[in-house]
């Protein structure tokens, strides 16, 4: 197991843009490359790549198919046995079409190209890749994430404990609250849940089915994590540091918005992955890529931070330890 922190202003990192294929290659480079995780298929502006759970993570960067270059389809599957030829998507097509389970890219002038950041965990047990784009140039993400693994789940016992976040929109609109990669707040009938998508309930009944983030710290007024109404200023005027809270993960036990009979308000815990505890627009002095060490949480631990929404976090941000071990919450 390995953890690792990968840009594009590493050495030797390949340029991403809004240009066909552009985020395949930055893809191989960051799950192969770097993280020895095995490409399975690939072809023209398109791969599979077997994630660390065995779980399959299908990605095309081509126009003809998201409707514009600047947008990635990228879709999580149990097995793939052929480049297009997926088993057990989540989220399903009937669920989120290609052109819409999409993360943004880059600008609307394609070749212009834009910074990035990856955080991956190759564990079979807290298994994670976030991943984000400034693509607009603004200093704001929009973003693409998968987490999975033996370790994550908040319930004795699950087999099915892997998740996938999509924007789950085919608009051209470079708003930032539409492209924020935090996009995922709520649940049971709270906010949205029609943002992450569960690989299987933990009994395996029910396939795909919605998920939602969990918040904490106050009222949210943009379903968007980090965005927290008349919340502290960011950072604290106490002692210039960050608060942050782990997010856990509802299961609808549904595909639909209608929760089913087996729901679980805290289904698993996102490894790595953590929330901001501050108000809305307070983060303009914290830019993308921020890191920052934390030997209060643990001896080796490092933290990034991405922006979303604006260049002063008017939809907040989320936060993501790339160094040191991460621990669920809930034991």
């Amino acid at each position: 197991m390995a953890v690792y922190l990968v840009t594009s202003a590493d050495v030797g990192a390949p340029s991403l843009s809004g240009t066909n294929g552009a985020g395949c290659t930055v893809f191989d480079y960051v799950l192969n490359t770097i993280g020895g995780l095995t490409i399975t298929h690939t072809a023209t502006n398109k791969r599979n790549y077997a994630l660390p759970n065995g779980d399959i993570l299908h990605c095309v960067h081509d126009s003809t198919v998201t409707g514009q270059q600047y947008l990635m389809t990228v879709r999580a599957c149990e097995s793939a046995s052929a480049i297009d030829t997926l088993t057990d998507p989540y989220p399903t097509v009937a669920q989120v079409a290609d052109n819409a389970c999409v993360f943004r890219t880059g600008t609307t002038t394609p070749a212009t190209t834009v910074a990035w950041w990856a955080v991956l965990d190759t564990s079979a047990t807290t298994g994670c890749f976030y991943f984000f784009a400034d693509y607009n140039n603004s200093g704001h993400v929009s973003g693409s994430w998968w987490a999975g693994g033996t370790q994550i789940s908040c319930l004795p016992t699950d087999n099915y404990a892997a998740v996938m976040y999509t924007r789950n929109s085919s608009s051209t609109s470079s708003g930032g609250g539409l492209n924020a990669a935090n996009y995922f707040v709520g649940g049971m009938g709270t906010g949205t849940i029609t943002h992450a998508y569960l690989k299987r309930s933990a009994d395996g009944a029910v396939k795909s089915c919605l998920s939602g983030g969990t918040i904490v710290g106050g009222s949210t007024s943009t379903d968007t994590f980090g965005s927290i109404t008349n919340g502290p200023a960011c950072p604290s005027s106490v002692d210039g540091k960050i608060r942050q809270t782990a997010i856990s993960m509802s299961d609808s036990y549904s595909q639909t918005a209608t929760p089913g009979a087996g729901v679980e308000l805290m289904r698993l815990y996102l490894p790595r992955l953590f929330q901001p505890l501050h108000g809305t627009n307070t983060y303009g002095s914290i830019p993308s890529g921020t890191t920052w060490s934390d030997s209060s949480y643990g001896a080796s631990a490092k933290f990034i931070f991405m922006r979303s929404g604006s260049s002063a976090g008017v939809n907040g941000g989320l936060i993501v330890q790339y160094d040191g071990t991460w621990t669920n919450p809930n034991g």
